[in-house]
């Protein structure tokens, strides 16, 4: 395959661990809110932060099907449905994620749902769960994607171990 297109999942992916990263941060800022209005910018950060954080992964996730030419899920439930999907190996491919990261991109998921619709009875205590599954994407979503790429687009090789990918040394393959 050796898709540029690679290219924007690892931007997507680096953008969700980065809005992954501030949302952690912000929730440890959480004790240290002097008053009604600073917990109020908190929350908000924290709930938008969660929001782009697992946004960009979808993102990320959906560009791969499209490289893959699979479709993408339909239906009011495609959102939970692209996790499973992603998180199973089909006839064709491989899992994308395991089981650890398809759980804990449920959480965000459903942490979205919340901020979404729910941040008027927001409160940080009943985001810890979604905290911890950020903490479980930051840290295993990069290296996911990166052996999938592997298993699915190996770099190009011609055997000769030159590195010239077919061709002669210092032309074009």
């Amino acid at each position: 395959m050796s898709d540029a297109r690679w290219h924007e999942v690892d931007n997507d992916v680096r953008s969700a661990v980065r809005h992954f990263s501030m949302a952690i941060r912000l929730h440890e800022k959480r004790d240290s809110c002097k008053d009604d209005f600073e917990e109020y910018q908190v929350c908000m950060a924290l709930m938008h932060a969660m929001h782009a954080g697992h946004t960009s992964f979808e993102k990320a996730m959906m560009r791969i099907l499209d490289m893959l030419q699979e479709e993408r899920p339909t239906g009011e439930s495609w959102h939970m449905d692209l996790i499973y999907r992603v998180s199973h190996a089909l006839q064709d491919r491989p899992a994308i994620l395991d089981p650890g990261l398809g759980k804990a991109a449920n959480e965000t998921r459903a942490f979205r749902n919340l901020a979404n619709r729910g941040y008027d009875t927001f409160s940080l205590e009943r985001c810890t769960p979604a905290i911890s599954a950020a903490r479980v994407l930051m840290h295993g979503l990069p290296k996911a994607i990166s052996d999938f790429r592997s298993l699915v687009d190996p770099p190009e090789s011609d055997g000769s171990g030159d590195g010239s990918e077919g061709g002669t040394s210092g032309e074009p393959s």
